[in-house]
């Protein structure tokens, strides 16, 4: 029997993603569709080599940041002009992620190797001057995502290319560094899930492991569980991301049935739970992926 307060937190997930959309790319695209994978819609439409990647929905649901040709892009939820929001980059701006800090400023954190190594830059929604929030390290930052308490987490290599390793930021200064995962595994894509002191991620055991898992962390201990929970040779799970109640996540998977193509799959947070794909499988013209989940404007 459910009681009050279980009763009261299932209304404000459903509340909070009532209006919650999925964005992704696919093959060079930008796409939206709903969150039960109905009304799937093409928001860019690049002018060959240009591919559009990596969208994020921005937290006031009317703007979409993706990377196209090294440079870091906006567009309003439904699409039209893209707005270059790095013109003046001289680098590979790529992986972009939309959140608030805690002054309610917009921003758009992203990495670029626009000073040698790759670091991770931010910069307001409204354009304006970048700030290279890892510029006091050596090695590549990479995979860039805002968190809730104005901080924002990372991926960066241990420097013998062995390992990836999760870290975190405080978003206006770049100071306080946490290091989330020191196990020797390669962890990438993290992604914070709201309200809640976690991330998800993507975990391999090494460059030639064959399934690829989505794993979720306590920020504060290291306490950790599988979300996922792949055994099978060939399964491979990227890209997570957690609806806006963070009741659900959407991720990107391949199978051996999906003949290496990547769809997009969602599911309840936690393990065993079994996985639903959301996009039709259109076999290499459709490849899916990168999905980022939040709630957006009409």
């Amino acid at each position: 029997m459910f009681t009050a307060a279980l009763v009261a937190l299932l209304l404000v997930a459903v509340a909070a993603e009532a209006n919650s959309r999925i964005v992704f790319d696919r093959n060079g695209k930008i796409w939206k569709m709903n969150d039960d994978g109905t009304n799937e819609t093409a928001l860019t439409n690049p002018t060959w080599p240009d591919t559009d990647s990596h969208p994020s929905i921005c937290p006031n649901g009317r703007a979409i940041v993706f990377d196209r040709a090294g440079h870091i892009y906006k567009i309003g939820q439904n699409g039209g002009t893209p707005v270059n929001l790095t013109p003046n980059s001289q680098g590979y701006d790529h992986d972009p992620d939309c959140g608030w800090d805690a002054d309610e400023h917009i921003y758009v954190v992203y990495a670029s190797d626009e000073e040698g190594n790759t670091d991770i830059y931010r910069i307001l929604l409204t354009g304006g001057t970048p700030v290279n929030l890892t510029d006091d390290s050596d090695l590549n930052e990479d995979q860039p995502s805002i968190c809730g308490d104005d901080r924002f987490v990372f991926m960066r290599p241990d420097g013998t290319g062995d390992d990836l390793d999760l870290f975190i930021r405080d978003l206006d200064d770049g100071d306080n560094e946490i290091q989330i995962t020191a196990n020797g595994y390669h962890e990438e894509f993290p992604a914070c899930k709201p309200n809640a002191d976690k991330v998800a991620f993507a975990r391999r055991l090494d460059q030639d492991t064959e399934f690829t898992d989505i794993i979720e962390v306590v920020i504060a201990t290291g306490a950790e569980v599988d979300l996922t929970e792949t055994t099978e040779q060939d399964v491979k799970d990227y890209y997570p991301s957690y609806s806006p109640g963070g009741t659900y996540f959407a991720f990107s998977r391949t199978t051996p049935s999906l003949n290496g193509v990547y769809e997009v799959f969602k599911q309840l947070t936690a393990p065993g739970e079994t996985a639903e794909q959301l996009t039709p499988d259109q076999g290499y013209s459709g490849q899916c992926n990168y999905p980022d989940w939040a709630e957006l404007a009409p």
